[in-house]
């Protein structure tokens, strides 16, 4: 993303606090000196205002890279958790994308055209993280918003079953964000087709 750079002294503290506790608010834990050199890099562009710094400094978000910024805003452990709910919200960033009822040679083909199967008997596999853990996730019942998904895209999550670790998605319990983050849907396509060489 634009805010991996540094900028000058002088941030105001107020600004750097609202970012946080906004990011907080909408289930996001990231790193403080990432918040600072956002902020720093989008007033140097001449970006003012709690409001419009607040805007992208979100969009700056949802193109980073969460393995590298995000901290953890969901409860440690939940991949030994037997059975719960996962109250959130926590926003994830989709690492791995895979349809469990999709042969892997359909499967190579489909991530070069970048899209999910659609349709009913589609069961998307996900391995997520929040910057703190990887969340193993299913789509436990198939739906429309998610025909748009790709690797390094961002999900707010709440209220979500968990079975044996697993958080099982349903349309109710998901909110696409959207983003994206350099290079992810090449890493995946180089995967998949590795994958289907091993074979």
């Amino acid at each position: 993303s634009m805010c991996a750079g540094r900028g000058g002294p002088g941030l105001q503290r107020t600004a750097m606090d609202h970012v946080m506790a906004s990011f907080s608010s909408k289930g996001v834990a990231v790193r403080p000196e990432w918040v600072q050199q956002c902020l720093q890099h989008l007033q140097g562009q001449g970006i003012t205002g709690e409001s419009a710094l607040l805007d992208h400094a979100w969009q700056q978000l949802l193109a980073s890279d969460f393995n590298l910024v995000g901290l953890g805003a969901a409860p440690a452990d939940l991949c030994h958790l037997e059975a719960g709910v996962l109250k959130g919200p926590v926003v994830v960033q989709v690492d791995t994308l895979s349809d469990a009822g999709e042969s892997i040679s359909d499967a190579t083909e489909r991530a070069v055209r970048q899209q999910p199967r659609e349709g009913d008997r589609r069961s998307l596999s996900l391995n997520c993280t929040d910057g703190g853990q990887v969340l193993r996730c299913f789509e436990y019942r198939p739906w429309p918003s998610l025909n748009g998904l790709k690797v390094g895209m961002k999900l707010q999550i709440q209220n979500v079953n968990v079975r044996h670790g697993l958080l099982l998605l349903v349309d109710a319990n998901v909110h696409l964000l959207g983003g994206q983050v350099d290079g992810y849907l090449e890493r995946e396509e180089r995967r998949l087709k590795e994958r289907c060489l091993r074979i």
